[in-house]
């Protein structure tokens, strides 16, 4: 009997034990909260997008005549100066007809040359036998002369002017020709140049579409250059929290590549078109500091400040919950949790602002996931 009672007694003491340790241990800590206060300050509204890496000014580097490519000079990632050679077509025998061209220019001008001294001599003989032509018809007037010396006079400085005039014509053919010859050079030459392909932009190469040996078409494009001055980020931007959005407003923008070194930019252009399927807005976010290397169509996430609210009262952003269909916080009144559905009025990553539902005296409920789930008029400790 002694025995018998004995285990009675260690079997109540071992479960006043265990459940002094229960509630000590498990009850209590689970039911223990931590709490804040909501205080009252300045609020830096900004407004969240995600969007893609772009640019204004996008170049599309092609070739007037299209042809094989004899080089191409520059590369995807690189970055070159205006004028940089870029690529260049072969020439095929442009080269061969620039030089045939340029003798036959240089043949021209040395049979004008002569042509001109041939000119010089006709016209002295032409000026002696006019001189003789005239003597002799002032002679054969007055019957000093037979008619056949007089005839013989005047055919000599007829054959010497039509020489001279022959000479005249073969000068103005030699320089029509050397006219032609030098448009011609001019023609080639121009052509010559159109198959050398420069930056139009100090810029970066961000596509490369052909290579070395590569026949390509009339306006094929060979590669692409972005003007880095009008790199921006396309951004979409819900409608619902676009509307304090304006040109000018200050940004950050964070690179998916680069998710520790946010870049600051500005509101360069908001679209006048919103997307009727989304509910978006598309809104250009300029970089007031230009990445190195930076990769077009790259997923960037995008702040933009808006506007800052003075002297208004805010909690951690991370403090708001959802019970039901509402959204608020769970706060400690007469040692119960109560759930307190808010106005919000503004917000950024880590803050918001509110305008009603508790004030600076609540005391908010930290939520914690290892506690026990908060309900309405549940009891619990701080």
């Amino acid at each position: 009997m002694n025995k018998t009672w004995i285990k009675y007694v260690l079997a109540a003491v071992l479960l006043f034990v265990g459940a002094s340790l229960f509630y000590q241990k498990l009850y209590i800590p689970k039911r223990t909260f931590k709490t804040v206060s909501p205080v009252r300050g300045d609020l830096e509204v900004k407004v969240f997008g995600i969007g893609e890496v772009d640019a204004k000014n996008i170049y599309i580097i092609s070739s007037q005549t299209g042809g094989k490519l004899d080089g191409v000079y520059k590369d995807q990632g690189e970055w070159v100066k205006y004028g940089d050679l870029l690529a260049v077509i072969d020439p095929v025998d442009l080269k061969a007809k620039l030089a045939e061209n340029q003798a036959a220019y240089q043949k021209a001008l040395l049979e004008i040359e002569a042509t001109k001294k041939e000119y010089a001599l006709s016209e002295e003989r032409y000026k002696l036998a006019l001189l003789t032509y005239e003597r002799y018809d002032r002679l054969y007037q007055k019957k000093y002369i037979a008619q056949a010396e007089y005839d013989k006079a005047k055919t000599e400085m007829l054959i010497s002017k039509l020489q001279l005039q022959s000479y005249a014509v073969r000068i103005r053919s030699g320089e029509a020709e050397t006219s032609r010859l030098l448009q011609s050079i001019k023609g080639v030459k121009a052509k010559l140049k159109s198959l050398q392909i420069h930056s139009p932009i100090d810029g970066y190469v961000i596509v490369r579409e052909a290579e070395t040996s590569e026949t390509v078409m009339p306006s094929q494009p060979i590669m692409r250059i972005v003007d880095p001055e009008t790199l921006w980020v396309r951004t979409y931007i819900d409608e619902r929290i676009s509307g304090d959005i304006r040109t000018g407003q200050l940004a950050k923008i964070t690179l998916r590549s680069q998710p520790d070194r946010p870049f600051p930019g500005h509101v360069r252009r908001i679209n006048t078109i919103s997307d009727a399927v989304t509910g978006e807005r598309v809104v250009e976010i300029s970089f007031d500091e230009i990445p190195i290397p930076f990769f077009t169509n790259e997923q960037a996430e995008v702040h933009i400040s808006v506007k800052t609210l003075s002297n208004i009262l805010k909690i951690p952003a991370s403090l708001i919950v959802s019970y039901g269909e509402k959204k608020g916080v769970w706060i400690v009144n007469d040692g119960a949790a109560h759930f307190k559905a808010l106005e919000i009025i503004a917000q950024n990553n880590d803050e918001l602002a509110l305008g009603s539902g508790i004030d600076e005296d609540s005391r908010i409920i930290l939520p914690e996931a290892h506690k026990k789930t908060l309900h309405e008029g549940m009891s619990i400790r701080l």
